[in-house]
């Protein structure tokens, strides 16, 4: 009897080991080694697909109804508009599901940043991939061409939601990293611009730190306080500028502190430099958080103290 249960429990342990084998093997093949936030690894996810998810309020996967014929008429006409497509989707992969069926909200001129209309035509009634923004409850294409339609693909489904699974672990975790260089100066600079007429002069000198700077400002970006004075002004680093200086008219604090990450990196997870909701806020802070954890460039800077 000793022995019959003494079989069973050496059974039951090897049974135990195998599995918990198996598990961590998955998670290093699936996950790239996802609940270490302290040391990500891009082992399963290309530079490319980490950007578009963390630059997209919602990924779905869908069937679209292309109005060829009215979009057409507009670039015929040369008299351009916002277009809605019918998007029948089956599966939300990131985001808030919205009602069923929606709606794509489409610019008709053709642009470097937006999905062209030749492609958008050639994805009618196919299934596709689609990367999308939240704007006043609308859905548009994340600005990224025509990166931001795709045909639907197995394998890239199970990456995408991988990754996805990669940015919650970063995001659900979050612990601001207070013992990053510059941290203690963005800091000062931050609370001295919420304090009325030292905004301009604050801003400045955070945009004067440079890129070294960019960890600790991520690190406190999620910050809400509304400024007194709603308007900065930041110089035009743009090769093709028009203007020397961009201005803003921001409501919060994170709204400032995101026009000068954008300054700094040129890099942009969504626009709240002259205000926008809470929500929306929310989302770009954890573009900007994932930006900070993944990013080459900040190996050795992570904003992040979370595990």
């Amino acid at each position: 009897m000793v022995r019959k249960k003494t079989g069973t429990f050496l059974v039951l342990l090897v049974l135990l080991f195998v599995g918990s084998a198996l598990v961590i093997k998955l998670n290093d093949t699936m996950f790239a080694k996802v609940p270490t936030v302290n040391h990500i690894e891009l082992t399963q996810t290309s530079q490319d697909l980490w950007v578009k998810i963390a630059k997209s309020d919602a990924i779905f996967l869908a069937v679209l109804t292309v109005p060829e014929a009215t979009i057409n008429q507009a670039v015929k006409n040369d008299q351009h508009s916002y277009v809605n497509i019918p998007a029948n989707i089956s599966e939300h992969l990131k985001g808030k599901p919205k009602d069923y069926p929606a709606n794509i909200r489409h610019y008709t001129k053709d642009n470097f940043y937006r999905v062209t209309n030749n492609h958008l035509f050639a994805m009618h009634g196919k299934s596709v991939i689609i990367f999308a923004v939240m704007a006043q409850g609308e859905y548009y294409f994340t600005r990224l061409e025509n990166k931001s339609l795709q045909i639907t693909d197995p394998l890239q489904i199970d990456k995408i939601k991988s990754e996805i699974i990669r940015q919650k672990t970063i995001t659900n975790n979050w612990i601001p990293n207070k013992q990053l260089p510059l941290y203690d100066r963005v800091a000062e600079l931050i609370e001295i611009a919420s304090k009325s007429g030292k905004e301009a002069y604050s801003f400045r000198q955070l945009e004067n730190l440079g890129t070294g700077a960019v960890p600790a400002i991520i690190a406190q970006l999620d910050n809400r306080r509304r400024l007194n004075h709603r308007y900065i002004t930041l110089k035009n680093h743009s090769p093709d500028r028009f203007e020397a200086f961009r201005h803003y008219s921001p409501k919060l604090m994170v709204d400032a502190l995101t026009a000068i990450l954008s300054q700094l990196t040129g890099q942009s997870f969504g626009t709240i430099y002259n205000g926008a909701t809470d929500e929306k806020r929310t989302n770009i802070i954890n573009g900007w958080r994932v930006y900070a954890m993944t990013h080459p460039d900040f190996e050795n800077l992570r904003a992040s103290s979370g595990n």
